[in-house]
């Protein structure tokens, strides 16, 4: 075997990153319904980049009351980004208690994803490619391209903080 050429390099990528906070959010409803998901038996707890509790990947992805949280995400995504068919593949919950944390990670394969976060906490999202940070409040939100690496640090308080997260894809 010959080795024509060798190159290890980057390149730049267009992305999004869209911070934002929801007026109104019943964040009781879905932190009673995420702590519903965490005890089920098919819950994805600490088999997931979320080193800590959480509902499966599927669990919110027929909920009204989420659906109608994305439907104004979605308004967003389609007044900037032309031309892509996606829909909405996984929306789960997370409860992220005493020393519980997401590991660095990104969603390659997706279009883009999302966090809204149903309680104020001193537990935040990183982005460090792009030296951005979503600090955790009811009903603040992020969405971001996929490619896009983020993490937690370790939750070092007993407060428990609350979020959904979902996954959109390509496709109609």
């Amino acid at each position: 075997m010959i080795i024509i050429e060798k190159q290890i390099s980057e390149i730049k990528q267009p992305y999004f990153f869209y911070t934002g906070k929801f007026k109104n959010i019943d964040q009781n409803y879905f932190i009673d319904k995420i702590n519903d998901g965490c005890k089920a038996d098919s819950n994805n707890s600490f088999k997931s980049n979320i080193v800590g509790e959480m509902t499966n990947f599927k669990y919110f992805n027929n909920d009204i009351e989420f659906l109608k949280l994305m439907w104004q995400i979605f308004d967003i995504v389609d007044r900037d980004v032309k031309n892509e068919y996606y829909k909405l593949s996984d929306a789960w919950g997370l409860k992220n208690g005493l020393s519980h944390y997401t590991k660095y990670h990104n969603h390659i394969g997706c279009y883009f994803s999302g966090v809204i976060y149903l309680n104020k906490h001193s537990q935040t999202l990183y982005f460090p490619e792009i030296n951005k940070k979503i600090e955790p409040d009811i009903g603040s939100f992020g969405v971001f391209t996929s490619f896009l690496n983020h993490y937690c640090n370790r939750n070092l308080t007993e407060d428990v903080k609350y979020a959904l997260s979902f996954n959109c894809n390509y496709g109609n």
